[in-house]
């Protein structure tokens, strides 16, 4: 369960027991590192995401169970840069 972060190339995250607020951030490292509540890292031994050109996909499993902002209902992933 939890919400799957991918890239076009297959790499992904899914995270775990994290709860975001309206408008707050988290970052998510590919390398190794401890989670806290503003970072999450996915312990790879190789980096995947790095450069500028990097963009991955947030995507609900779920979209019924979160409630959606004005004008999301239509826009089931959102990218992260």
């Amino acid at each position: 369960m939890g919400w799957p972060l991918s890239d076009k190339s297959g790499h992904g995250y899914r995270f775990g027991n994290v709860r975001l607020n309206g408008h707050s951030q988290i970052r998510v490292y590919t390398g190794i590192g401890h989670d806290n509540r503003r970072d999450v890292c996915q312990d790879r031994r190789a980096y995947v995401w790095g450069n500028a050109g990097d963009t991955a996909t947030l995507r609900n499993e779920h979209p019924a169970s979160s409630t959606p902002k004005a004008g999301d209902a239509s826009r089931p992933s959102r990218p992260v840069r």
